[in-house]
């Protein structure tokens, strides 16, 4: 990764007096939809990701289930959803979900990650923005998750 040439155009920020700057003509000429729509992008990503890093142990009632089930708390959640959903598309298409190689297995993987990723998105997208987690701002700088 190599640093970005500045444009010759731009002043040199040494050299703004940056208390003369109307800040609000300034955010006015951002493209706010477009910054919404990216926003809204990337904290459906994090919930995701959040929900397929979910270990069974933190469950509630974990610690109540039955013995035989043989659960593991570090088992992630999302994980075995995910698993579960490429078994039932590879048994339609009368494959085996272990025999398919990684590339494709990934490659499916990552198709049902996107398919449930839409679905949070469209089901967020349908909730009034009074009823949405305003404190959801505390993962912004973690934009995409290790499971993608």
């Amino acid at each position: 990764m190599g640093y970005e040439q500045i444009d010759p155009g731009l002043p040199d920020p040494d050299d703004i007096d940056w208390d003369d700057i109307d800040w609000d003509a300034e955010f006015e000429g951002l493209p706010q939809q477009q910054i919404l729509i990216e926003y809204a992008h990337r904290r459906v990503i994090r919930l995701v990701d959040q929900w397929y890093d979910l270990r069974a142990g933190d469950a509630i009632g974990f610690g109540d289930m039955p013995a035989e089930l043989q659960l593991d708390p570090d088992a992630r959640i999302g994980m075995i959803v995910v698993d579960q959903f490429a078994e039932a598309i590879c048994e339609v298409f009368g494959a085996e979900y272990a025999e398919i190689d990684a590339d494709r297995g990934q490659e499916l993987v990552g198709a049902i990650l996107g398919c449930i990723t839409q679905g949070v998105s469209i089901g967020l997208g349908a909730i009034p923005d009074d009823t949405t987690d305003k404190n959801d701002d505390s993962r912004d700088g973690d934009e995409i998750g290790e499971s993608r």
